[in-house]
Order: C-alpha cells, then structure tokens, then sequence
C-alpha cells in the first residue's frame, strides 16, 4: 500500500530539483558559460547570449554546433558574434574604453560606437564618442581612401579637360566653317 500512495501523491522532488542536484555529465554542460546550458530552451539560451563576451560566445557557440546544433541558436549567435572593436574589450570597463578612445582614430572610434549600441549600451561611453569622435584623427585606411578619391576626382577632371579641348579643336579645326582671328 506504500508504493500506492507514493504513486498518488507524486514525486516528492521536483524535476527541477532533481535536475539541479544531478551530476553534470563528463564533458558535458558544467563549464559552459550559461548554467545548465543543455536543459534550457532555445528561447532560454538565445535571452542570456547578449550577457556574454565574444570569448563565452565562441566557447557557446562551437558546444552549440557539436551537440543541439539548434538551427535559433546559431543563427542568434551568428548575428551577436562580432569582432570586438579593440583586443580584449569586453574585459573593459567604461572608464578604461573612455581613456582609450582619447587616442584612438576615428575608425576605432566608430566600431566601439557600433558595438556597444549593439551590445552594451554603456552610457559613458556612448557620451565620449559623441564627444570625441568629431575630432578624431582619421585612420591609416580612412586617410588612404580619401587620396584615392581625390585622385580619381582629380584624373576625372583631367580627362574631361583634354575632351573638352579636343571637341573644341575639333569645332575650330580644319574644314571648319567659324572664321578664325
């Protein structure tokens, strides 16, 4: 009659919590990022990938691809996996990013800008590009593009000189009907 009555009133712990005090499995879950990575949702997991530094997301990502391989999950984390603006950036804190964008040229200025509208949203930050970038000195490649612009510009130019001279020979050229001074 025991087992009768147990049966009736259910399990005495829940899934949950037995899934909380189970053992995580050799090579499993334990030492990804997000806790209890493998039980969660995809809707679960693709909530707590904006918490994560590009580091935690590969470390999610290649884990992600070699178990649920979840068609979501990659796909969020294709979108949320980015080049960080500087090396080691999100070990940064907003002061530490503010005193280096002091330094840093107009290119570097705008990618911290892009990612942490992204990711972050560090007030601090964002207030410092808005300040800085006006005057930041422009890139090595910003600078290289801007030359080669101007010289294309420039042969443009030139090339439209030597037809406009060459249509107004023609004009004043031999067999012409204009008289000439």
């Amino acid at each position: 009659m025991k087992l009768l009555d147990r049966l009736r009133k259910g399990p005495t712990r829940s899934v949950a919590e037995e899934d909380a005090h189970a053992p995580e499995p050799p090579g499993g879950d334990a030492a990804l990022p997000i806790a209890g990575y493998d039980r969660l949702s995809e809707k679960e997991v693709i909530g707590q990938l904006h918490l994560l530094s590009q580091v935690e997301l590969g470390v999610i990502e290649a884990h992600e691809r070699s178990h649920g391989n979840r068609p979501a999950v990659l796909n969020k984390l294709g979108y949320v996996r980015v080049r960080e603006p500087l090396p080691g950036y999100d070990d940064l804190d907003a002061d530490q990013v503010v005193a280096i964008l002091g330094d840093a040229d107009s290119e570097t200025v705008r990618a911290v800008r892009d990612y942490e509208r992204k990711f972050q949203g560090r007030r601090e930050i964002s207030t410092a590009v808005g300040r800085i970038l006006p005057t930041a000195k422009p890139s090595e490649r910003e600078d290289r593009v801007r030359e080669e612009k101007v010289a294309r510009m420039d042969e443009g130019f030139r090339s439209r000189a030597v037809a406009d001279e060459a249509l107004f020979n023609a004009k004043d050229g031999p067999g012409s009907d204009s008289p000439k001074p």
